[in-house]
């Protein structure tokens, strides 16, 4: 029975190993013929495919050709017009130089013809010459001119309005048939008979009456008076008698004119020179003029208007105090004569509120413009900036997660600044105003803010014993040390080594940052001590617990400014960030 059942067993093993041998050979066939079918469609496809594609880019071919033939036929025919049009105008431009030369050479040999013959007859003959070529060749003259005309027409008024508009125009000024000057426009000879008039002083009701005549004209620049020239000449046409001299303004005022100019400058400097001496003795800023515009105008003026020195020179010298006034002209602004004279617009709307209401600003339109002064008075400003302490204010916070009779700085308080620029106004070397110009914070305070606990926060006092176990697991090393910029200890080891309390004490920050010091915790050990430790992977306390030396408070990391796993562990006495000190006393 064993023998029988073996050999059935050996048997049916061979048919089994027949059976799919068979197998392999029908889907050998099977994958054969499937692989030459297949591979047949796809070159048949793709020989489809190259014959179409072949086609297009014949059909491509040949609409881009027939593109190219059609426009180069454009361009041809456009091209031999366009030629064709230029060689009829040049031909119609040179034809009746040519004629002309022809003609000329023709005309020569007629003549050398009929050399000996009577003149009646050479007469006859040249007339017939020139009748027979102006009927031949009219058209062709014709054809020239109606080319050239329009040309010569277009330079022509180029021409023309270049030369208009480069001229220079100017109005004439004239007097008494005499011819004085030009001017660009009107308001020019208008300012000249303003400053005569502003010279005409001591004459009562008399006013200079202009007798001028303006007309056009086309000058070169260099011909062109200003208004200061202009009224010297005008003065000298009119006849008035008049003298070279130096004219004294004040605030815009004329005060006369001397022929000593020199000797009244020299007394405008004494005037000064001492307030500029004082001037130094006040700093850097500061800035020394009259108070009311002083100006000395050389110049020709009215005899009227010329005072002896002496006069000027008590006039610049005077400290008597009087009224002083301001001859105003037509249109001018308040603005220009409050600043001319030293004052504000206010001010000068203040002395002549009554006359400004009543009338409109014409000339001669006499205005106060200070009150029992000098007529020359000098003034000194000062701008002094200076820096004031804004001081800190205290704000505190009773908070119940911290034991009663705890208290702990979340920030210590800095001072701010500020910058105030203040103006000192002098006349004459007394004080008569100091104002504020400008007061602006350039640092703002910071608040010192006290955290004063009310309530238990935990077991155990939470008061550090003073002395402090090493703050993570065992391994790493130290990585660096105090010193040299770095406030701490660096303590490196592998990511999620334990980190510990190094000492009894209450968490006073416990919080998560993306730089600096990362996630972080502050340990107060309530004995004047604190310890921080920083690069946290993970924080496991919270502010206000009491923690105990050697418990868990994290893990180590490497957040915030860091390029490892480290703990970044400081000691600060005090408390405060000022206060660290080297952590490797503590710890050894």
């Amino acid at each position: 029975m064993a023998y029988t059942l073996g050999k059935r067993n050996h048997f049916a093993y061979n048919r089994s190993a027949g059976y799919h041998r068979r197998q392999r050979v029908l889907v050998s066939r099977i994958y054969d013929h499937v692989h030459a079918n297949i591979g047949q469609f796809f070159y048949l496809i793709g020989a489809r495919v190259e014959r179409e594609e072949k086609h297009i880019w014949r059909l491509i071919r040949h609409g881009f050709k027939a593109v190219v033939k059609r426009v180069y036929s454009w361009i041809s025919r456009f091209l031999a017009a366009l030629i064709s049009t230029l060689l009829g105008v040049l031909g119609d431009l040179v034809n009746p130089f040519i004629k002309l030369f022809s003609s000329i050479r023709g005309l020569f040999s007629i003549l050398k013809e009929m050399r000996g013959l009577p003149f009646r007859m050479i007469r006859e003959r040249v007339r017939a010459f020139f009748r027979y070529g102006w009927e031949r060749n009219k058209y062709t003259v014709e054809r020239f001119f109606s080319y050239v005309l329009p040309v010569l027409c277009c330079l022509l008024c180029v021409y023309t309005v270049k030369t208009v508009l480069s001229l220079n125009y100017a109005i004439r000024v004239s007097y008494n048939g005499q011819q004085v000057g030009y001017v660009t426009d009107e308001a020019v000879y208008d300012s000249a008979v303003d400053i005569i008039d502003s010279r005409l002083v001591d004459v009562g009701e008399e006013k200079w009456t202009p007798k001028a005549s303006l007309t056009m004209a086309v000058v070169s620049p260099s011909e062109l008076s200003t208004q200061d020239v202009l009224a010297n000449r005008l003065l000298s046409a009119s006849g008035t008698e008049i003298m070279e001299a130096t004219g004294l303004y004040v605030g815009g005022q004329f005060y006369g004119a001397t022929t000593a100019g020199d000797l009244l400058q020299e007394d405008l400097d004494e005037v000064i020179e001492p307030y500029i001496e004082f001037a130094s003795t006040l700093g850097d800023d500061v800035e020394v003029k009259f108070s009311r515009d002083v100006t000395l105008v050389p110049g020709v003026y009215p005899a009227s208007s010329v005072v002896s020195y002496d006069d000027l020179d008590s006039l610049v010298n005077s400290t008597e105090p009087q009224d002083l006034y301001y001859n105003a002209k037509r249109g001018e602004s308040l603005s220009t004569i409050a600043s001319q004279n030293g004052i504000t617009v206010d001010q000068l709307v203040s002395l002549n509120s009554e006359q400004l209401l009543k009338e409109t600003l014409e000339d001669d339109t006499k205005l106060l413009v200070a009150q029992e002064e000098s007529v020359i008075t000098v003034k000194t400003t000062r701008t002094v900036v200076r820096t004031e302490r804004i001081a800190y204010k205290s704000v505190i916070t009773r908070d119940s997660r911290f034991s009663a009779g705890y208290f702990w700085y979340s920030s210590y308080g800095e001072d701010g600044e500020r910058t105030i620029t203040t103006e000192i106004v002098y006349e004459n070397g007394a004080e008569v105003s100091r104002s504020v110009i400008s007061d602006e914070v350039t640092k703002e305070p910071v608040n010192r803010e006290i955290i004063i606990g009310t309530s238990g926060a935990g077991g155990g006092s939470g008061i550090g014993t003073g002395s402090f176990t090493w703050p993570t697991g065992p391994g790493g090393g130290i990585s660096r040390g105090f010193g040299n910029g770095h406030g701490g200890m660096d303590i490196w080891n592998s990511y999620n080594t334990p980190i510990y309390a190094a000492d009894n004490g209450v968490v006073i920050v416990s919080q998560d940052t993306t730089v600096g010091y990362g996630r972080y915790v502050i340990i107060d050990h309530q004995n004047g001590i604190a310890t921080l430790y920083g690069h946290m992977n993970q924080r496991l306390v919270e502010v206000g617990e009491v923690v105990s030396k050697g418990q868990l408070i994290g893990l180590m990391g490497s957040t915030g400014n860091s390029t490892g796993s480290h703990l970044h562990f400081e000691v600060r006495i005090g408390g405060g960030y000022s206060g660290r000190v080297d952590p490797a006393p503590w710890l050894y």
